[in-house]
């Protein structure tokens, strides 16, 4: 029997955009970060394989996200789920308040 993994930043949300009705005319698998739209969880994804590319650690991870809470649209990503979500995707182990 298959498990779920259960870190959430391995979650998806999926969204269907349909032209009438129900009938399915696109599918978008978005990797899900807690941000309250898919831009925004498509910006701090690249955040995150940033973060995984350069071994960034949690302070300069964070870091970007204070940045990116400047846009307009994004002020969210310093929110406590979207920090937890990132600091488990990227498996920090170092204290997650600095």
């Amino acid at each position: 029997m298959k498990t779920v993994d259960p870190k959430r930043h391995l979650l998806y949300n999926t969204c269907i955009e349909t032209k009438k009705g129900f009938e399915m005319s696109e599918v978008n698998t978005v990797p899900y970060f807690g941000m309250f739209t898919d831009a925004g969880n498509k910006e701090v994804a690249v955040i995150v394989e940033h973060a995984r590319a350069n071994s960034l650690n949690w302070p300069q991870t964070y870091n970007l996200l204070c940045k990116l809470q400047t846009v307009t649209g994004y002020g969210e990503c310093t929110d406590t789920m979207v920090r937890e979500i990132v600091y488990d995707a990227l498996d920090f182990k170092t204290a997650f308040y600095i």
